[in-house]
């Protein structure tokens, strides 16, 4: 189990395993995503073609997206809304250390 208001996790036997960030790696990968119609929220044009019947989840980024640098860019948008606002969430997907360099990147920013 996770219980986040005391940041940690408790294992079958029942201790506490504390962590500061917890990084749960389901092995959701794009193709997973693409089962759901669900694509990378992608770069700041916003407007750009999206696959009929896909569509962009708030926070739903994979770290193969080619506009991911400019998503996650120091002071922008997006991760200024992770800072600030308590409602905003970030849902990294991908393989291997693209998905840990994609975390570490928003760790480096100050995002929560």
């Amino acid at each position: 189990q996770i219980d986040r208001q005391q940041r940690c996790c408790i294992l079958q036997d029942g201790s506490l395993l504390p962590y500061d960030y917890l990084v749960v790696g389901a092995g959701l990968q794009d193709d997973a995503l693409h089962s759901l119609k669900i694509r990378s929220w992608g770069g700041a044009d916003k407007a750009e073609h999206i696959t009929e019947g896909y569509r962009r989840v708030n926070g739903c980024m994979s770290a193969a997206d080619p506009s991911i640098r400019d998503l996650l860019v120091e002071g922008g948008t997006l991760v200024k809304s992770l800072i600030w606002n308590p409602l905003s969430y970030a849902v990294v997907y991908g393989r291997s250390l693209d998905v840990y360099c994609v975390v570490q990147g928003l760790l480096m920013r100050k995002v929560p």
